[in-house]
């Protein structure tokens, strides 16, 4: 067996072998490792991930099938328990929960991928998802969101846009019915409301910032609108309310002979 040392200097003549066993080329053996070249492959394929199957099952589980980078991702989603009646309503995310049976939401793991969370009615985590392609240069990392959330009678999900910004929908079976609640505390009769409408020639020139006298109303609550000439005076603005039974024209001077109409809200007694 001869050794060689220098690969750079070698005189060993460069040929193809394609069969080992009746190759005419001695055994020869490595010794200087710092002169081999390097043989770097091509960055890995990035992966895609489709969603599959979406069901209901008594556990909650998810499984990812085919090969990278086509892989499918389905989910078998845990059926809530019966719930009290209330206003229907489902929660994505990791902040404080609206809807109290299943809750789903992705983060990232820290190492350029998702993982997916899916939780059930007791707080638990049913299942826990990381997915990660095979071994290559880093490519670009895949976004995927949380898009529609609706209720349906069968669950599904689906996943828009494309890599690496993708969004997922989901559709969850709507919960069965619960039990009737309490009856609530009888609210107060509302009482009719009447309208009283005054008008009214001014017969001499009412001054800015004054006190002009009207029929009592009450302050405070916008049961009194002043109109002059069929244009409606603004509160505050126009005028402001001094107490029961007087208003002043702020800043500006009510023309003799022009027409103002005063209408005043009240409740029935």
């Amino acid at each position: 067996m001869n050794e060689i040392n220098d690969l750079t200097n070698s005189n060993i003549e460069i040929k193809e072998i394609t069969d080992l066993n009746n190759s005419e080329f001695e055994n020869y053996h490595v010794s200087d490792l710092n002169n081999i070249p390097l043989i770097v492959g091509p960055p890995g394929p990035t992966n895609n991930l489709s969603i599959g199957e979406v069901k209901t099952g008594e556990t909650s589980s998810a499984n990812i099938t085919g090969e990278s980078p086509n892989q499918v991702l389905n989910l078998v989603l845990e059926k809530g328990e019966k719930g009290d009646t209330g206003e229907s309503g489902v929660y994505i995310g990791d902040t404080e929960p609206i809807d109290e049976k299943i809750n789903v939401w992705i983060q990232p793991n820290g190492n350029n991928g998702n993982i997916l969370k899916i939780k059930n009615s007791d707080g638990e985590f049913k299942s826990i998802l990381s997915i990660k392609g095979d071994k290559g240069d880093p490519g670009v990392s895949n976004t995927l969101i949380i898009g529609s959330v609706t209720t349906g009678e069968t669950s599904s999900a689906s996943i828009t846009g494309e890599s690496p910004n993708q969004v997922l929908n989901l559709v969850l079976e709507k919960g069965e019915k619960g039990d009737t609640g309490p009856q609530g505390v009888p609210g107060t009769p509302a009482k009719n409301i009447v309208i009283e409408i005054t008008k009214r020639t001014i017969t001499s020139q009412v001054e800015q910032n004054t006190n002009y006298e009207i029929p009592e109303y009450t302050t405070g609550n916008n049961s009194l609108s002043i109109y002059f000439e069929g244009c409606k005076l603004i509160k505050d603005e126009n005028y402001i309310e001094v107490d029961a039974t007087h208003i002043q024209f702020k800043d500006w001077d009510l023309p003799a002979q022009s027409n103002i109409e005063i209408i005043i809200r009240k409740e029935e007694d």
